[in-house]
């Protein structure tokens, strides 16, 4: 989710693509900037390699659309 708003997805859109209610986007992103902040590695790990595969596949996305 951290991710997805970096990429500036807002609340609402996550929480309709997830079918959740934007309070619990914001729940999550808060306790995934904690988790961040504090320097968890199994988080910090995962949450860089999702940032990379979100980041490739936005990229393919867009190159794939240009004409």
């Amino acid at each position: 989710l951290v991710s997805a708003k970096q990429l500036n997805y807002g609340c609402t859109e996550i929480a309709r693509f997830l079918d959740k209610n934007h309070a619990s986007v914001i729940h999550s992103a808060k306790k995934g900037a904690e988790l961040l902040e504090v320097n968890d590695f199994d988080f910090t790990a995962k949450y860089c390699s999702l940032l990379t595969k979100v980041k490739d596949y936005v990229g393919t996305i867009y190159q794939d659309s240009k004409v």
